[in-house]
């Protein structure tokens, strides 16, 4: 057999057709057509190899009998085109996910439609380790009087793979706190000038999420999106000057999850995490970085208020007033803060971004990590999620040290 599918199914429909070419005379009875979605799990240890795999798509295509010959014969050396459109869906059927969940959130996005992580024409940052694939199976059955219903064996039988983003709503962005373990909204890290020095004062980087990228409908385009991070340096005396702030590197970080038994929570959240993540990373496009100068903050006590002259700030010195009660470093009352943009866009030329999903066995996730670099290197990570069309990434949190 053979057929005309395209390698990649850009829309929610696929019209295409069947091409069946036959060696020998068949006498037949019908011909099923189903387009099937599958999860797949394959985790090898020393000894011993295992592979789970889950339904989660199987649609039957309906042959009209003017499709059939008069002598339902397939003969030798002929050509028989068979026409078929599938509507994907855009939600799985409930008996998808029939397992234990912790929340309706969670078996919400699993009936969602996973896109393939697999058979791309570019790089979807996926080992084989782990599959969403999708196939069109073409099988023609010979049913004799008297033959039991089930089970029936094709005699002629064919599957061929599809490629599908799907598409998928924008979430609301995560809430994160101090026990998550893959995110962290605020990293500090002492400055020195060298290996050997003592530090010259500590760096504080903090962010919240990017804005949403879009992608298009085949997956060949996406808007840019910009990531802020905001940066304070406490020096550790009056003289220590703040260091030069660069950014070193930023790259997207695609976090595959999976496991060979089904989830009963998002992987990327929380303290518990009930999946391994494979990490691939590819660098993303900087368009644009932009930094703006150091701005330093005097802070005096209130005590002190009415024996120096308070007039707000001037030039690049801001007077901040603080309680008696706050614990403050007297002698260094000081704070040099900046803040810094930076414009990003997917590397779309290259590679082909699955939009975020969460099935039962695997979920794809996407962070965006940016490295510092402030007389050492600070190393931050900003969480995205790709949604299909209307595609975006729809930014999670803000991560601390290495992904």
């Amino acid at each position: 057999m053979a057929n005309g599918i395209t390698s990649m199914a850009k829309l929610i429909g696929i019209p295409t057709r069947e091409d069946v070419e036959v060696h020998i005379d068949h006498h037949y009875t019908v011909v099923e057509i189903n387009l099937l979605g599958k999860a797949n799990v394959r985790r090898e240890d020393v000894h011993v190899m295992t592979e789970t795999t889950h339904l989660l798509l199987k649609l039957y295509m309906p042959v009209p009998e003017s499709v059939y010959s008069s002598t339902r014969v397939f003969k030798r050396g002929q050509i028989y085109s068979i026409p078929f459109r599938f509507i994907i869906p855009h939600q799985l059927t409930s008996n998808v996910c029939q397992y234990e969940v912790q929340t309706e959130a969670v078996r919400s996005h699993h009936l969602r439609l996973p896109s393939s992580l697999t058979g791309f024409d570019k790089d979807n940052l996926a080992t084989n380790v782990t599959k969403i694939q999708y196939s069109v199976r073409a099988r023609v059955f010979s049913i004799k009087d008297g033959t039991p219903e089930e089970p029936l064996v094709p005699i002629l039988e064919s599957e061929h793979p599809i490629s599908i983003l799907a598409p998928s709503p924008e979430d609301p962005p995560l809430i994160i706190d101090e026990h998550d373990l893959h995110y962290v909204l605020k990293e500090t890290a002492s400055v020195r000038k060298n290996m050997f020095s003592m530090p010259t004062g500590q760096i504080t980087a903090e962010s919240s999420q990017p804005q949403a990228i879009r992608l298009g409908l085949d997956g060949h385009a996406a808007s840019s999106s910009s990531a802020y991070i905001n940066i304070a340096f406490r020096p550790a005396a009056p003289d220590m000057l703040p260091p030069q702030i660069k950014i070193k590197s930023t790259r997207v970080l695609a976090q595959t999850w999976a496991s060979p038994r089904p989830a009963p929570s998002f992987p990327n959240v929380g303290g518990n995490p009930c999946r391994e993540a494979i990490t691939l990373s590819t660098p993303a496009i900087v368009d644009s970085t932009r930094t703006t100068p150091w701005i330093q903050h005097v802070h005096i006590l209130e005590d002190e208020v009415s024996e120096r002259k308070a007039g707000g700030s001037r030039g690049s010195r801001d007077i901040t007033v603080v309680g008696n009660s706050r614990s403050l470093n007297e002698s260094v009352p000081i704070t040099h803060t900046c803040s810094t943009q930076v414009d990003f866009k997917l590397p779309t030329s290259s590679h082909v971004f699955p939009p975020t999903f969460h099935s039962c066995l695997i979920s794809r996730t996407y962070t965006l990590e940016i490295k510092i670099a402030a007389g050492g290197t600070l190393s931050t990570a900003a969480s995205s999620d790709l949604h299909g069309p209307r595609r975006r990434i729809l930014s999670e949190a803000f991560r601390g040290g290495v992904a």
